[in-house]
């Protein structure tokens, strides 16, 4: 779920039903009352996906119209992680492609990266990259070229890697990412913060 500033909504989509089934169905949230969306395009049922709001901006010289929200990756019925994403537009998903092959993952934490002025992008972080829950240690961006096409980059080496289940955001006044908590393969749980430096 993320909010969609332009439409002044909240976006969900997704998510365990009864049974444990996943789900594909989109609602949004106005603050008082929930609103089922119904779409011709419908992303794959999933959980655990990630979500975050794109604005519309100029990448490299050129302008890209989003002001959307946007999902990526998830967890399809305990059976695979998935590695697709999509964009809300306010009455449609969208199909947002690729040009090369990125991260497939659930659980992520992602948010709009502003620290470049001509470049901004999306930055994933954590999360699991299968259904066994095996850990993610990379930094991923995704940067958009249309609003239905962009390109992956691996961060090389990452900026820093989260601890398990640590959540992030994006920091706007610093810009910068920051985590909070997580844990480690001894069951250890953690309360404080990182913040990563690039």
């Amino acid at each position: 779920m993320a909010f969609d500033s332009t439409h002044g909504y909240h976006v969900l989509f997704g998510g365990v039903g009864s049974g444990g089934a996943t789900l594909s169905d989109t609602y949004t949230f106005n603050g008082t009352a929930w609103t089922v969306r119904a779409a011709k395009t419908v992303p794959p049922a999933r959980r655990s996906a990630s979500a975050a709001f794109v604005p519309s901006h100029v990448s490299n010289g050129t302008s890209v119209p989003m002001d959307r929200v946007v999902i990526f990756g998830g967890e399809k019925q305990s059976v695979r992680t998935l590695c697709d994403m999509y964009s809300w537009d306010g009455v449609d998903w969208k199909l947002i492609t690729a040009t090369n092959q990125g991260p497939c993952m659930h659980s992520a934490s992602m948010a709009w990266d502003t620290r470049s002025a001509t470049s901004p992008r999306l930055i994933v972080a954590n999360g699991y990259v299968d259904v066994n829950d095996t850990q993610n240690t990379d930094v991923w961006y995704f940067k958009f070229s249309t609003t239905t096409s962009g390109t992956w980059a691996l961060a090389s080496p990452p900026p820093c890697v989260p601890r398990r289940d640590a959540m992030g955001a994006f920091d706007l006044s610093s810009r910068k990412m920051v985590f909070f908590g997580g844990g480690d393969s001894a069951s250890n749980s953690f309360n404080d913060t990182l913040v990563c430096p690039q």
